[in-house]
């Protein structure tokens, strides 16, 4: 069996803001063989989601993400181990501020959870074998205790295409997501395989990602556009190596002026750090990346569109593909022309998953064989076309 585990932290101040993704693993893996490993507050009855107008019970997100909302019953016929938000507690109180508090629980071992989380998989064993942990965050308590029982651990996190523009991707990475993946530890395996990938043009790559939108170069107005993040996404909390929305844009203005710059809020947190900069009001992330001779980001998924758009990318953050981007100094590709474009067609079609995917225990557990990157390649092409 599988199971789900979701640290006992209100994120972005919900206790359950990782609802849908359970709703999503009920619904594609089924109880029979599924486990529950973190809040009790996540077995709620779906009526109280609706009635709250929680995310999870939106109906524009459920189609988008393929879910429905289960039943009281189903939720409460999973094999569980409650760990409850006092264990966190601690940590709140130290770090103060919330978003403090989830970066040191991504990133540094408490060990109050530790032992929760390794009894709670202890218990859960003895109900069968677990296969995997499925985790959408990285947690250094779960690697910990993951570790000490031998049990593989499969962060897996929505991938930078989404729909409606494209089909949408996921990441599966044994190591973390955002921060600390296995991403450039795969691509020098797939290179040492040696494994045969047809390089496909980023034209071609956008078509195979079913981008809807209009495949075009028109000319820049601006030298740089800032794509901004959600502050308290896990991205700029852990992994911004000190960047944050702030410090993007004063870091641009060195070498910039105001005039020569374009900034795109996310459209989940409108606030603006520098009001000189002028405010992008394109349609969609492509029409932004169009505007601009480069994009500079901490670590948006926007930046990987660029790359699709030829676009050069100064990313300032830890990401999976910031490989592919240009130095924050001098503005000079970090690879030449040939492997960037080779490693693109790898992260398109070797790392990246279809979203489809990510949910079916069939596709898991070629995973846990540890296929090589020959045949995840084969596996996802296969998908892609």
């Amino acid at each position: 069996m599988f199971v789900s585990y979701f640290t006992p932290l209100a994120v972005r101040n919900d206790p359950v803001g990782y609802q849908w993704v359970l709703y999503k693993q009920l619904q594609d893996i089924g109880s029979d063989n599924l486990a529950f490993l973190g809040d009790e507050a996540y077995l709620q009855d779906p009526a109280d989601r609706v009635a709250g107008g929680h995310p999870s019970a939106n109906p524009d997100w459920m189609q988008r993400a393929s879910y429905r909302l289960p039943s009281l019953g189903a939720l409460r016929s999973l094999k569980r181990f409650h760990i409850g938000g006092h264990v966190t507690q601690a940590v709140l109180d130290q770090r103060l501020g919330p978003n403090l508090a989830w970066r040191q629980i991504m990133r540094v071992p408490h060990q109050p959870l530790v032992a929760l989380i390794r009894a709670g998989l202890s218990a859960l064993q003895r109900q069968g074998e677990i296969e995997a942990i499925l985790a959408w965050a990285n947690c250094a308590s779960l690697r910990v205790a993951a570790d000490a029982l031998d049990i593989p651990i499969i962060h897996c996190e929505l991938g930078p295409t989404r729909a409606p523009g494209f089909r949408p991707t996921a990441y599966v990475d044994f190591s973390g997501v955002n921060g600390n993946t296995e991403a450039g530890l795969r691509y020098a395996r797939f290179a040492a395989e040696g494994a045969a990938l047809q390089s496909r043009t980023p034209m071609e790559l956008l078509q195979a990602l079913g981008w809807s939108g209009v495949i075009g170069r028109p000319t820049p107005s601006h030298e740089t556009g800032l794509a901004l993040q959600i502050p308290n996404d896990s991205n700029l909390v852990a992994y911004g190596n000190g960047f944050d929305n702030f410090e993007l844009t004063q870091f641009a203005r060195r070498t910039w002026r105001a005039t020569e710059l374009l900034m795109r809020p996310h459209p989940g947190y409108p606030v603006l750090p520098d009001p000189d900069i002028e405010i992008d009001t394109s349609p969609d992330a492509a029409s932004f990346i169009g505007r601009a001779k480069r994009i500079m980001t901490v670590n948006s998924s926007v930046a990987f569109e660029a790359m699709l758009n030829e676009k050069p990318v100064v990313m300032l953050g830890e990401c999976p593909f910031a490989v592919g981007g240009i130095h924050p100094r001098s503005l000079m590709p970090r690879v030449d022309a040939k492997s960037w474009l080779l490693w693109l067609n790898y992260i398109c079609f070797g790392y990246l998953a279809p979203y489809a995917w990510v949910f079916e225990p069939d596709y898991l557990r070629f995973r846990l064989s540890r296929p090589s990157e020959a045949e995840i390649l084969a596996r996802h092409i296969s998908y892609w076309g």
